[in-house]
């Protein structure tokens, strides 16, 4: 990022903070979009991301990992936003078989995504950051080759391994 002091934001700077924000906001916006399709809700979920990035600016190591810290913690927070509301419809299901019938593929389509999410967070730290980045981020092989200082071609092999690892780790009955 072009004119940005990762020293000066780990030192309090605001307008570091502010450099960030305005640099990232829209992406981060559109994963949190991607996962709860809210836009009051995916604007919370992006500033309180990136308050939860301020409050760990000490830990951040380098630009890449400040990178793949705000885009996991958007994801993360977005998908915990759809967990929430998933249990508060539960209970209108239970009061309203009709919604049952309206919303089971949508349902099963969930229960798809937190079954491979959860066996995502099984792979190994590089893997699994790779395979969120790529697939539930959306970013390209290249751009993730840039971010992690690694070559393309082992950023496509993590994320070949990574499938073949999730398919291997599935229930026989998923499909």
């Amino acid at each position: 990022m072009k004119d940005f002091s990762l020293e000066a934001f780990r030192n309090g700077s605001t307008s570091e903070m502010k450099k960030l924000f305005l640099h990232h906001c829209k992406r981060l916006f559109f994963i949190a979009m991607a996962v709860i399709n809210d836009r009051d809700t995916a604007e919370s979920i992006v500033t309180d991301s990136m308050m939860s990035l301020w409050d760990s600016r000490h830990k951040i190591k380098d630009e890449a990992h400040l990178r793949a810290f705000l885009f996991i913690t958007v994801r993360n927070k977005a998908i915990d936003e759809v967990r929430r509301k998933r249990s508060a419809r539960t209970t209108l299901v239970d009061e309203f078989p009709e919604v049952r019938e309206q919303g089971d593929v949508e349902i099963i389509r969930k229960h798809l995504l937190d079954l491979v999410a959860g066996l995502v967070e099984k792979l190994s730290p590089k893997r699994k950051e790779i395979v969120y980045l790529h697939y539930f981020v959306g970013l390209s092989v290249k751009e993730i080759s840039k971010m992690m200082g690694i070559e393309q071609s082992t950023v496509y092999n993590h994320l070949q391994k990574a499938i073949g690892d999730i398919k291997g780790m599935l229930p026989n009955n998923v499909f």
